[in-house]
């Protein structure tokens, strides 16, 4: 525990001594905020750690298909390269500080949220309803495949359904961050929530383009539970690929980044450990960050490295 106070107070004076800066932002010689503690680790290897996180989603999404299925289409394969591609470039271009947006629940308490998550629904609804029957007649015109048009139908309603859920709630669980953020842990919790509910669109895309580059077998079984086992981890990949949840995939990128192999060691469970010196007197709240109750024991444990 010695070692890990040791890490946070050192980290702290060593950006208040060296005025520290990254993209334009100067990091806080006082506070600790878990989302934006990744730079204890290094300026560059919490961002490349991120950028293979969304890769070996996106890879874990090939698995199922190219170890179960039968055959693996050409089409497929070309889709998969352009996803990688699209995520790598999407991912260069994401800001070095996220600024996730706010998702609460409890803007269903008022009746504005509730109207606007209603109105979100139903126009997000009819027009991925729409787009998802042209596809699919598309497809199965030019496929010459029954299977695609007799299932549009169903795929369709559950596609548009979750496009639908996902907009309304883009829109009606809007909060301000000063109304919803009021205390350290809430910034994580949010952008965790976001990425789940973006998640969602991408499951949906991922499941129907493994639906269709299979669409030619006719025979689902037990393939369409493989094709959902691969969707999920693709699907959240490709959330963060469009920048959703960035917040989060950087907090697991700080996890990652502070093991024992790296210069700098910190506790898997950050956030119980941070709360705990809450409760044990050494660290006080201020906002959304943690900060050491005195500025001496933050000195003394960074002068003093050896318990």
């Amino acid at each position: 525990m010695h070692g890990w106070l040791v890490a946070l107070a050192s980290n702290l004076n060593d950006n208040s001594a060296e005025n520290r800066v990254i993209d334009g932002r100067p990091l806080s010689g006082t506070d600790i905020a878990p989302l934006e503690l990744w730079p204890i680790a290094g300026e560059r290897m919490p961002l490349a750690v991120a950028k293979l996180q969304t890769y070996l989603l996106l890879f874990i999404g090939t698995v199922p298909p190219l170890m179960f299925e039968d055959r693996v289409p050409g089409s497929l394969v070309l889709t998969w390269l352009f996803l990688i591609t699209f995520a790598s470039y999407r991912m260069d271009k994401a800001p070095t500080w996220p600024d996730d947006r706010h998702l609460s629940l409890r803007r269903l308490r008022h009746r504005e949220s509730r109207v606007m998550l209603f109105l979100g629904f139903v126009i997000a609804f009819v027009g991925a309803l729409a787009a998802l029957f042209l596809l699919a007649f598309v497809v199965g015109f030019f496929s010459g495949s029954e299977w695609v048009l007799r299932n549009a139908l169903q795929n369709g309603l559950a596609g548009a359904l979750s496009f639908g859920l996902s907009y309304g709630a883009l829109i009606g669980l809007k909060a301000d961050k000063e109304a919803l953020v009021v205390r350290p842990k809430d910034p994580l919790r949010s952008s965790l929530f976001f990425a789940l509910v973006m998640t969602v669109p991408g499951v949906i895309v991922i499941g129907a383009i493994l639906t269709f580059a299979y669409s030619g077998n006719g025979d689902l079984g037990a393939g369409l539970s493989l094709r959902l086992i691969a969707a999920i981890p693709a699907g959240m990949g490709m959330a963060f690929a469009f920048g959703s949840g960035l917040g989060v995939l950087r907090y697991l990128s700080l996890l990652i980044c502070t093991r024992r192999w790296n210069r700098v060691y910190l506790p898997c469970r950050l956030g119980r450990f941070l709360d705990w010196c809450y409760g044990a007197g050494l660290l006080r709240i201020s906002g959304t960050s943690y900060q050491f109750r005195h500025r001496e024991l933050q000195d003394h444990l960074a002068r003093n490295t050896v318990t």
